[in-house]
Formats: C-alpha cells, sequence, structure tokens
C-alpha cells in the first residue's frame, strides 16, 4: 500500500465559540464552510457536523449551491448521515 503526498489539513469552526463541539450548526454556516474550503484548494471535503433542522428553502438552496460549487471545482465532499448521538446508528 501506498501513502499520499502529506498535505496540510484546513479546518473551519461552524459552531460558535461559545457552543460546544456536538452542537448543531445552522445551515448557512455550513455552506460558508464548505465554500471557504474548497476556495482554499481543498480537494476533499469532509463535514463532520450536524445542520440545524431548517424550513427554509433558502438555507437548503445555499447548502445545495456549497455542495455545487465544491463539485464543480473538483472537490469529493463526503458527509455523514443518521447519527442522533446513539450507538447503532438513527432510531
Amino acid at each position: 500500500m501506498g501513502r499520499a503526498p502529506p498535505r496540510g489539513a484546513r479546518s473551519r469552526r461552524t459552531a460558535s465559540a461559545r457552543q460546544r463541539p456536538w452542537r448543531a450548526s445552522p445551515p448557512p454556516r455550513g455552506a460558508r464552510a464548505v465554500v471557504q474550503c474548497v476556495e482554499a484548494g481543498a480537494k476533499i471535503v469532509n463535514l463532520s457536523l450536524t445542520l440545524t433542522p431548517s424550513p427554509s428553502r433558502d438555507d437548503h438552496r445555499r447548502v445545495r449551491e456549497a455542495l455545487d460549487h465544491a463539485y464543480h471545482r473538483g472537490a469529493v465532499v463526503v458527509a455523514a448521515a443518521g447519527n442522533q448521538r446513539m450507538i447503532g446508528g438513527s432510531s
């Protein structure tokens, strides 16, 4: 097995500094973080976060546009779904 060449990792906080790390972030904040990472040169974006439920079509549009932006820039977006902090997955 080979190894990938070393690359710098980038991180973008989506929760406010006062929030605990496992708290959900608003969808526009998550979308903005995706765009910032891609613009900074990221080729792989790992979404290890929880977005707050949002009935807003505008919020859904922002997330979709951020993911489209990553795709068109050649970045791969990896995201988990269905984890409600329970062993064994969703309930």
